[in-house]
């Protein structure tokens, strides 16, 4: 399954360029774990949790897994795009409805500020234009013979 998310993600790199891909992935992680915190700050300080939450920690790297894949989902042609949402829909509204932790509010939140980065920053400027493996082959082979 990670290869599976790992793949959807160096496609969309291609597609819109590591630094971007850097910032949607970063903004994913970072404002997804500040946002965890407060919330799981807000639900111990209210008593809806307890004070042993805090000693708790995830360091947030499938933050950056989701983000990337809602960027990826944003750039997706008609099919892909339902087919996308419907994958990641179900990765990650089913653990938030089953087991209920604030981990899982944070993948939520992830994909959220993954898909407003990556929004922000199609804004600027389109994804670029690249081939598909099998062109790039026959592109290698046509120059190679021509040498």
């Amino acid at each position: 399954m990670l290869a599976f998310f790992w793949t959807v993600i160096a496609w969309a790199e291609r597609k819109y360029g590591s630094p971007r891909m850097i910032i949607i992935t970063l903004s994913g992680h970072i404002l997804a774990s500040l946002t965890t915190i407060f919330l799981e700050l807000w639900a111990i300080n209210s008593g809806r949790a307890p004070s042993s939450l805090a000693m708790a920690t995830d360091v947030g790297v499938s933050y950056i897994l989701v983000a990337g894949c809602a960027a990826a989902i944003l750039i997706m042609r008609k099919r892909m795009f339902y087919i996308g949402l419907i994958i990641l829909g179900l990765f990650i509204l089913l653990p938030l409805f089953v087991e209920h932790s604030i981990w899982d509010m944070g993948h939520l939140f992830a994909v959220f500020f993954g898909y407003i980065s990556a929004r922000l920053l199609l804004k600027l400027s389109l994804v670029r234009t690249v081939s598909f493996p099998y062109e790039l082959l026959l592109k290698c082979r046509s120059e190679l013979s021509n040498k």
